[in-house]
């Protein structure tokens, strides 16, 4: 099925200590996320269910064709995922009541950040496609698993989190974004759900460095040269999105035309996705999406007094001591 239970990775994975979730509870976290767990390596804290899926999700067999993307969360996930299924999809007129027609999308992790419950509709897609199968062992890498045709699979762990075969089996893509334009989405993704307490510089502080941002990131920098990984800049995604759409048709060996990535480039648009997005949770009977928001870079202007400009500068230089990467905050 191309999910492994018995091999054991090499992730330790340990409880925090009370003293750290009283920091935590200060920093604003008192509704969001306070079942987590310390993992190494990486030293970083990730959700509690964690535990019971970090083998399942490091031993996942790829397959040769498969198309894999990796981003910190809120660093172009969701664009990122359309580029590539309207990349993949063959089919020119799609249906405009949907995000996508194409099926073979698999977002991997998903069940870390969303409640499955029994009746969600992933939940009942597994019970359809693999009877018997069971929740815990998770859902996402199950229905990939199933999937007969060629898919393109999402992460938001870190590469050395996904098993030591990856890059020497499929195409990588890796988007990264700058950390302040990180910090000021995740800070808003947060508060819209009414899920964070804290401010804007416990955010940057709390949720970058115990969600492991550098680590993450310096990961896939050091691998950028690998023939198997594409390392891209939400900024440069921004400044010309038909110039990368070029890079990455020649990355995935595509050979599509000029034509098809001009059609690529409009069906992802931020304006046609995020109309889409709100018609889709229309029709679901649930309030706007929190996924698309503004959508540009250098919102941290419009975010961050000059004060804590200033403090975030210190802690980038500071976090970053050892990397040549140049972000773009513009």
């Amino acid at each position: 099925m191309g999910v492994i239970k018995g091999n054991e990775s090499p992730i330790t994975v340990e409880d925090i200590s009370e003293e750290e979730t009283a920091m935590r509870e200060a920093r604003g976290m008192r509704r969001y996320n306070l079942k987590v767990v310390r993992i190494n390596p990486g030293n970083y804290l990730m959700p509690s269910l964690y535990r019971q899926l970090k083998d399942i999700y490091y031993n996942f067999e790829y397959r040769s064709d498969d198309i894999v993307f990796v981003t910190f969360p809120k660093s172009g996930t969701v664009w990122t995922r359309e580029i590539l299924r309207t990349m993949i999809d063959t089919n020119d007129t799609p249906d405009p009541t949907k995000i996508n027609n194409w099926g073979g999308s698999f977002m991997l992790h998903k069940e870390l950040r969303q409640n499955l419950y029994p009746g969600h509709p992933d939940v009942e897609m597994l019970n359809k496609v693999c009877p018997g199968a069971r929740v815990e062992d998770g859902v996402q890498v199950q229905l990939a698993a199933a999937f007969k045709g060629r898919r393109i699979l999402g992460w938001h762990l870190a590469l050395d989190l996904l098993g030591p075969h990856l890059l020497n089996t499929c195409k990588v893509v890796y988007v990264a974004r700058n950390p302040k334009d990180v910090c000021v989405s995740i800070y808003h993704f947060f508060t819209n759900k009414k899920s964070y307490e804290g401010n804007l510089e416990d955010c940057a502080r709390f949720l970058l460095e115990d969600g492991g941002y550098w680590e993450h990131i310096s990961q896939a920098w050091r691998l950028k040269d690998h023939h198997n990984l594409h390392f891209m800049f939400y900024e440069d995604m921004k400044d010309d999105l038909l110039g990368q759409l070029r890079k990455l048709n020649d990355f995935l060996k595509l050979d599509l035309s000029e034509q098809k990535l001009k059609t690529v480039m409009e069906r992802t648009s931020f304006d046609n996705m995020k109309a889409t997005n709100n018609l889709e949770l229309a029709k679901a009977n649930k309030g706007p999406g929190s996924h698309f928001r503004r959508g540009v870079a250098g919102d941290w202007k419009n975010a961050f007094t000059s004060d804590q400009n200033k403090r975030m500068d210190a802690w980038i230089k500071e976090k970053s001591q050892g990397m040549d990467i140049k972000f773009k905050y513009e």
